[in-house]
């Protein structure tokens, strides 16, 4: 942590009255909305991208929070994203109709510590209502098509947030294409 964050931290969380680690949560948390639903940190090619300083700029200037506090923030995460999407591109997900409602709890809790930027305790609901919807309908997309079809409704029913997540970050952080991702939204909602 560099000197500029720890004074940031030190001020700002003692005028608060909280400590010092749940206003980093906050700053966090702050930080990564505005980067989901403001900016793009994925290429045409679903390559993780750095952000150029014009960008970080915007965050700090839109969070009110100081821009090496907003780059320290942003690189963490996408340092972790890179690590998450090697994962989940090594490693497939398998499961069993009664391990699926699990799995999928796990994996949502997993995205929500990457990037808390939807309300967890909905997004279960939400993959349960999923689950029965699918299983009438007899259609089962690949496993996170699903999960970023539960955030996606899950954002898209949060009144707290005016602006809506970018569906590129969204589904690259997924993992899943454009296609399958607008196929299963377009099955489960016919117009």
């Amino acid at each position: 942590m560099t000197q500029v964050e720890r004074n940031f931290y030190i001020t700002k969380a003692s005028n608060i009255n909280r400590t010092i680690f749940e206003f980093q949560r906050d700053v966090r948390n702050t930080v990564l909305n505005c980067l989901f639903r403001d900016y793009s940190f994925f290429t045409p090619a679903q390559e993780v991208r750095d952000l150029p300083l014009i960008e970080l700029r915007g965050i700090a200037g839109t969070t009110k929070i100081p821009i090496k506090v907003v780059q320290s923030v942003v690189n963490k995460f996408l340092v972790e994203l890179r690590y998450i999407r090697e994962f989940f591109k090594d490693n497939s997900v398998s499961y069993s109709p009664h391990s699926h409602q699990r799995k999928m709890n796990i994996y949502l809790h997993k995205f929500n510590r990457l990037a808390p930027v939807f309300d967890y305790q909905r997004a279960k609901q939400n993959a349960k209502i999923l689950q029965v919807k699918l299983s009438h309908l007899c259609f089962w997309p690949q496993f996170m098509t699903q999960i970023a079809v539960v955030i996606y409704v899950t954002d898209l029913n949060d009144q707290q947030f005016k602006k809506k997540l970018k569906q590129t970050n969204l589904r690259a952080l997924c993992g899943c294409s454009a296609y399958a991702f607008h196929r299963t939204r377009n099955k489960i909602w016919p117009k």
